[in-house]
């Protein structure tokens, strides 16, 4: 159909890869490549040829690159500098996906929940994109964290887990593009620490979900002015190659540190490895058709008013394509894919 726009998850596009004879991989890539804009078609082919590095903030990278059991250091080192709680040690990395309070609820999956040795969860989330909404989401998460702690296991019982032993959240999102009320707000800071909660009575008590979002372009903008509104030149530089791997004055600095030049060789050495390669490929497919989806519904809902009057036989299919600046053949397609019946 003409203008409908499919989402293929990043899952069956890695299966696709996964299950195609290496012969035929060739092709199928290039099908795929094909897919993307030539900005991410040549990104690729420098990554897979080693003239650049992947984004750290990839879903494929971050989760080699921190993972809290093969890189318990780096986990532990992030969580502690962004949190400002020097207190945090890591146990081991949580592998669940989420709770699920009813049938009918989504399921909230995370990007880098890790147990820590006292109790607490502890969280890194990338974004990638600004939310407008990420105050919102990051409630939520820390809401999600704080009920898998209360969830009782299988073999204990009710009575031997209670509020009081609840050990707390340490959440914390990552935003590569700051929103808008980041934006907005005028300071040299740019990590924003949520520890306290105050009444309008003036009344103080600190809550079990430590919440601490990051901003990770105003971080970057500011090395390269020389400022550093943390006072931090280790996690600044951390914080920075997650905003940009490729930023050539922040791989210079990175190269006189021990554990962030391991990063990067890691990084680039995992780039060119086949099983990533394919994983890195499927993630920018699946990241190109929701842009395309979201594009898609951005334009259909200035159109939906005039779907509504052509269904209900108030306008004309002609007069409807008109307005909407496109075919009467397209518009038909579109008025389908939305659900609207034709007249």
């Amino acid at each position: 159909m003409k203008d409908a726009v499919l989402v293929f998850p990043e899952e069956t596009i890695l299966a696709l890869i996964r299950n195609t004879a290496e012969e035929d991989r060739p092709g199928l890539e290039k099908i795929l490549l094909n897919h993307l804009s030539e900005q991410e078609r040549e990104e690729y082919r420098q990554i897979i040829s080693g003239k650049r590095l992947p984004s750290f903030m990839s879903d494929v990278m971050a989760k080699r690159l921190f993972d809290a059991d093969s890189h318990s250091d780096r986990f532990e080192y992030l969580l502690r500098k962004v949190s400002g709680d020097s207190s945090i040690k890591v146990g081991n990395a949580y592998r669940n996906e989420g709770y699920i309070q009813s049938l009918g609820a989504k399921k909230v999956i995370f990007d880098m929940p890790a147990w820590l040795i006292d109790g607490r969860l502890g969280d890194l989330e990338f974004q990638v994109s600004a939310q407008s909404f990420v105050f919102q989401r990051g409630e939520l998460y820390g809401s999600n964290l704080l009920m898998l702690q209360y969830s009782v296991g299988e073999n204990q019982k009710k009575t031997e887990f209670g509020y009081e032993d609840i050990k707390g959240v340490v959440f914390v999102m990552l935003m590569r593009q700051s929103s808008e009320i980041f934006r907005r707000f005028v300071s040299d800071r740019y990590i924003h620490r949520f520890i306290s909660q105050t009444a309008d009575s003036g009344l103080t008590y600190d809550p079990l979900v430590t919440s601490v979002y990051v901003q990770l372009d105003k971080c970057l903008e500011q090395f390269r002015k020389g400022k550093d509104g943390e006072d931090n030149h280790k996690l600044q530089l951390m914080l920075s190659l997650l905003a940009d791997s490729n930023d050539p004055m922040v791989l210079k600095e990175a190269g006189k540190d021990p554990m962030l030049s391991e990063m990067v060789e890691e990084a680039r050495e995992s780039a060119q490895k086949k099983e990533v390669q394919a994983m890195l490929l499927a993630e920018k497919y699946a990241a190109a058709d929701i842009n395309a989806m979201k594009s898609f519904e951005r334009k259909e809902g200035g159109n939906t008013m005039l779907y509504a009057l052509v269904s209900k036989g108030k306008l004309s299919v002609k007069d409807a394509a008109e307005e909407a600046n496109v075919t009467e053949e397209i518009f038909r397609n579109n008025m389908i894919t939305c659900g609207y019946e034709l007249p």
